[in-house]
């Protein structure tokens, strides 16, 4: 599989299609895999933090979540072929879980994000197995290296459920560190790392128009319905393509 990298942050080269493709390859075999999401903070952050880092190149996928990575990775002369959003990947993951009975666990969230969550895709498809859905504990980066305790009943209750994909909305970097950490204790076949997809699938936040995704003005539809964001929202619009910009060769960190 062709790779990417931008800033390090290695990206699968691939489009919607063939991720899809490799996404039931993974499904069809008895072990397991994480698919991580990048977006621009999410490269921003790993630029900062070489463990993090590495545990993004080690995923089996890494799919390129904004539309400021396909413009950077075309600047610097290695373009990827499709941007495809953490809560795309979600909704077009879930008519193949429900075709294929493949069990859906929730994790992260609220609950009542993640029982709207859970009746929206129940209600698109009405065949599908969602077995579980939990907040998951409050914790730090610091908190899954000193406080086993807390993460006990959690990894015990997504096994019990006998779940086949884990969508795990606790924000970067902690949703990626808690699958690296745990990746040899959880019984599923498929870990996501999918972000706020939760939060625009229940309808707790309005997505933008699909014309101003297609045009790259997510970001300013987001600025205009949550102000709040300026600050998120000018790392990367402003502070990702500048830090490419002046590191276009950086290496992966393997």
């Amino acid at each position: 599989m062709d790779k990417v990298s931008i800033l390090g942050v290695n990206f699968s080269n691939i489009t919607k299609k063939e991720a899809f493709e490799n996404i039931e390859q993974f499904l069809n075999e008895e072990k397991f895999h994480y698919i991580v999401t990048p977006n621009p903070e999410i490269i921003l952050k790993a630029h900062k933090d070489p463990k993090y880092k590495k545990i993004l190149n080690q995923a089996d996928l890494s799919i390129a979540d904004g539309n400021g990575i396909i413009k950077m990775s075309k600047m610097i002369n290695t373009p990827i072929k499709q941007q495809i959003t953490g809560t795309d990947l979600v909704i077009d993951l879930m008519p193949i879980a429900a075709k294929n009975n493949y069990k859906i666990f929730l994790l992260g969230g609220t609950p009542q994000i993640n029982q709207l969550t859970e009746q929206v895709l129940k209600y698109t498809h009405p065949d599908l197995q969602i077995v579980g859905t939990d907040p998951g504990p409050k914790f730090t980066t610091k908190d899954l290296h000193q406080s086993s305790d807390t993460f006990k009943k959690i990894i015990e209750k997504i096994n019990h459920s006998k779940a086949d994909i884990l969508l795990i909305a606790f924000g970067a970097p902690k949703q990626e560190q808690f699958i690296d950490q745990f990746k040899d204790q959880l019984n599923v076949r498929l870990a996501i790392g999918i972000g706020g997809a939760f939060d625009y699938i229940s309808g707790n936040i309005k997505r933008a128009p699909v014309v101003m995704r297609n045009l790259g003005l997510e970001w300013l539809f987001r600025l205009i319905m949550q102000p709040s964001r300026i600050t998120r929202i000018f790392k990367a619009v402003i502070v990702f393509p500048l830090t490419v910009i002046f590191n276009p060769k950086e290496k992966p960190h393997e």
